[in-house]
């Protein structure tokens, strides 16, 4: 788990500003959801896997090995937890079903995500 402390990069997620020394984010509209990045000096280019609630997504680097990460933004900084491919595979799993039940407009846009990401 690693503990980054803000002060370097300006970055808004989710409309909010926070300062961060680390690492950067990046958001990009599309369609009626998001993808978002974050560009980690350690572990390069990580792309959003899936939300996984209480103020918590699932990332992936996205080049090399793949590795993912619990990332856990807060106002001061973020943390990281790496975990194992089949948690990160549950979490999409549980977003998807969840998706599927609100009868999300999202629902295509995270089964394709999951079908790139795990299959």
């Amino acid at each position: 788990m690693w503990n980054i402390s803000a002060n370097e990069y300006f970055v808004e997620i989710r409309s909010i500003i926070f300062k961060l020394d680390s690492f950067l984010i990046v958001s990009c509209k599309l369609k009626a959801s998001s993808e978002r990045y974050l560009n980690h000096p350690t572990f390069g280019m990580l792309y959003l896997v899936t939300p996984a609630g209480e103020g918590r997504d699932i990332y992936a680097t996205l080049y090399a090995q793949k590795m993912f990460f619990l990332v856990t933004l807060q106002p001061r900084g973020a943390e990281f937890e790496v975990i194992p491919y089949m948690d990160a595979r549950h979490y999409a799993e549980i977003n998807i079903s969840r998706c599927r039940q609100q009868r999300s407009d999202d629902l295509e846009l995270w089964q394709k995500l999951f079908k790139q990401t795990f299959l």
